[in-house]
């Protein structure tokens, strides 16, 4: 995971998950929270706490793999 040096002019802090995908794998968060916490009630509660973490869209990030080190 990376932490961005300096914060967005609106003060986000954007933070980068960098994974190396094993195939089949669901790496969308909400589904991997909802696969433990069971009740719908709690599971609201998280979504909106998490929906309500983001200040705007972060955008998207553009670029090409210049090394792989897990290789």
């Amino acid at each position: 995971m990376i932490k961005n040096a300096m914060p967005n002019p609106d003060g986000a802090v954007i933070y980068v998950h960098v994974i190396t995908p094993v195939k089949d794998a669901d790496y969308s968060i909400m589904n991997n929270i909802y696969a433990g916490i069971k009740d719908p009630a709690e599971q609201k509660a998280l979504f909106e706490l998490y929906r309500g973490s983001f200040k705007a869209p972060l955008g998207t990030i553009q670029g090409t793999t210049v090394i792989d080190l897990s290789k």
